[in-house]
């Protein structure tokens, strides 16, 4: 039964966190382990490298690595994702089974590190600073078979970074469908899904600068439909914010254990 397994889950991530606070824990790397001198991103210098992809041309419709010096294939014909786009990776090698793992495999220790390459990425781009920070919400059947929605994890982890308040509710998930990747059609029907699947939550964002953050970018589908359901809500400006992003060209694959640390 999957409550069998969502509850020990969220008993296991407490009693983790709890004794964290009493036992602190050496600084490692997050992926290897190895001792890391200073503070910053958990990350040794090695492990570093593997995730860091050079790319020519990044689009600015969305911060997907693109084959184009502007905006990509995607963006042109459906426009800019939000205000302003930032990618901390791209969705690929090494970083695909880390982000897989840390979505599908309950590897959720991952969400510091994550939520550290995401805040690096956002100073690096120079966006505007936020106001409050908004995950992308979760359908309930989905967070109780899983246990945890990770954009939830990685938004908490980046408010506190930012000195921010994340807002839950801000957004609803009331529809359930499948993931947008997983459906069939073209991409106006993976867009109608997106704008089906979520709807306003409560309160109002009017005159607020909004981070929305969200893991994986693939179509673009789903951080369009929640952006305009912000903006709905009087925000003035939304600045999307993911772990990573398929390259222009690639594809979203299945989780590959075989590349895991």
């Amino acid at each position: 039964m999957p409550w069998r397994k969502s509850l020990p889950r969220a008993m296991h991530r407490a009693l983790r966190a709890a004794l964290d606070l009493i036992y602190p824990q050496d600084v490692t790397c997050a992926l290897c382990g190895a001792e890391l001198t200073g503070g910053g991103i958990p990350l040794c210098p090695a492990c570093e490298a593997l995730l860091s992809h050079e790319y020519e041309h990044i689009c600015p419709g969305c911060g997907r690595p693109s084959a184009e010096p502007d905006r990509c294939h995607n963006c042109r014909q459906h426009g800019d994702v939000a205000d302003d786009a930032v990618a901390a990776l791209a969705y690929e090698g090494r970083t695909r089974s880390v982000v897989a793992a840390f979505k599908l495999q309950d590897k959720t220790g991952y969400a510091n590190l994550l939520a550290s390459l995401m805040v690096q990425a956002l100073r690096q781009k120079g966006a505007k600073p936020p106001d409050c920070v908004v995950p992308v919400p979760m359908h309930w059947r989905r967070r109780f078979h899983r246990g945890y929605n990770q954009s939830e994890l990685l938004a908490a982890e980046v408010a506190h970074m930012l000195g921010r308040p994340m807002l839950r509710g801000a957004l609803a998930r009331p529809v359930y469908t499948k993931p947008t990747i997983r459906q069939r059609g073209n991409a106006a029907v993976r867009r109608a899904s997106a704008r089906r699947s979520y709807g306003q939550g409560k309160g109002t964002l009017t005159g607020k600068t909004v981070l929305l953050v969200d893991d994986i970018l693939t179509t673009g589908s789903t951080l369009r439909a929640c952006v305009a359901l912000l903006r709905a809500q009087g925000a003035v400006a939304v600045i999307t914010l993911v772990a990573a992003a398929v390259p222009e060209g690639g594809k979203k694959r299945e989780f590959d254990a075989t590349l895991l640390f």
